[in-house]
Parts: C-alpha cells; sequence; structure tokens
C-alpha cells in the first residue's frame, strides 16, 4: 500500500511540474495573453458542455438555466466566468442574465423570452427558439457563447466549438444554410 500511496505522489508531483513548465513555457515563448485566455475560455465552455449533457442526461431535458448545473453537474463555478470578463468585470449579453448566479458565458437554451436586446424580442422563449433554428442549422447552433472576444466563441448544441460575430446567423456559412429563411425568433 505505501508503495502505491509513494507512485501516486510521485505521479501528482510529476502531473504539477509538469502543468508549471507548460505555463512557463508559453510565457517564455511569447504566447499573448489574449491567445491564453482564448484557449481558457474554450476549455471553460468544453467544461459547460459537458455538464449541461450530464444534466441532460439526468434530468432528460436540458436546464432552464447554468445555474441549475450548480452543484451536481459542474461543482467548480470559476468555469462559469471568463478569463477576460474575470479580468474585465463579469458580465453576460445584456437580457440573458442568469436569475441566480453570475457568469459571463450566454447560455442561448435559457428557458426566458428573447428579450429586446436579441433580434428585438419576442414572445418565444430563447429554447423554443434555438431548437427551431436546430431544423434548419442542426446542431451547429450556438449553445453557450462568450462575447468577451474579438469574435464570439461558441459551442454548439452538438459540441463544436467556433467562432462567430455576435449575430452568427448572418456568417457566410450559416447563411448558406438558410438559404433565405426566417431564422429570428418568429419564424
Amino acid at each position: 500500500m505505501k508503495t502505491v500511496r509513494a507512485f501516486i505522489i510521485v505521479l501528482t508531483s510529476v502531473a504539477l511540474v509538469s502543468c508549471d513548465q507548460g505555463a512557463k513555457l508559453d510565457r517564455e515563448a511569447g504566447v499573448p495573453a489574449e491567445v491564453l485566455e482564448k484557449r481558457a475560455c474554450q476549455q471553460n465552455l468544453e467544461k459547460i458542455y459537458a455538464a449541461i449533457k450530464a444534466y441532460q442526461e439526468a434530468h432528460k431535458q436540458l436546464p432552464n438555466w447554468l445555474s441549475d448545473l450548480v452543484p451536481g453537474a459542474l461543482s467548480n463555478t470559476n468555469v462559469l466566468i471568463c478569463p477576460v470578463a474575470g479580468r474585465e468585470g463579469v458580465k453576460t449579453y445584456p437580457g440573458l442574465e442568469d436569475p441566480r448566479i453570475a457568469t459571463s458565458y450566454t447560455y442561448d437554451f435559457c428557458n426566458r423570452e428573447v428579450p429586446g436586446t436579441v433580434w428585438g424580442g419576442s414572445a418565444t422563449t430563447m429554447r423554443d427558439w434555438k431548437n427551431r433554428q436546430r431544423a434548419i442549422y442542426g446542431d451547429d447552433v450556438p449553445m453557450v457563447r462568450c462575447t468577451h472576444h474579438e469574435r464570439v466563441l461558441n459551442v454548439s448544441y452538438g459540441g463544436k466549438i467556433f467562432e462567430s460575430s455576435v449575430t452568427w446567423e448572418d456568417d457566410p456559412q450559416f447563411q448558406r444554410a438558410a438559404a433565405g429563411r426566417n431564422v429570428g425568433p418568429d419564424q
């Protein structure tokens, strides 16, 4: 048993040193802070996506808010704050704030009516609208978004991380997929 514990301690020490050396190499290589923050944000999006999928598996439905993930599917609430937002101040897209927890990420499948800050607003819920968009775009519809970077970071319903403009529906690849159809909340 002592041998196993010693082995685990050695492995843990090696892992910690490797992480420290990796961060040091990034700094020494002159990797700009915005690149490192973007990578960390992408990792946060991956963790949030995994937590949403775990919640969906356990409850047979999507969460209404990102705060529904805490503490069951997501124990570390720091994941809900983009490093840029942590530095500049926590905020999410106006009108889509989580009612129970501070988060810098926008959850587009929330169960709130489309606010006036998004496509002029609608009595349709964000979730209903995004599910209708899935009929057009498939699982490429953004599920969670971070507007704290030059281009918005998204994780799609299908788990793909990609960049877009704030109004992702206007990006060329999505315009082609929509082929002139109305993709707004009141389709």
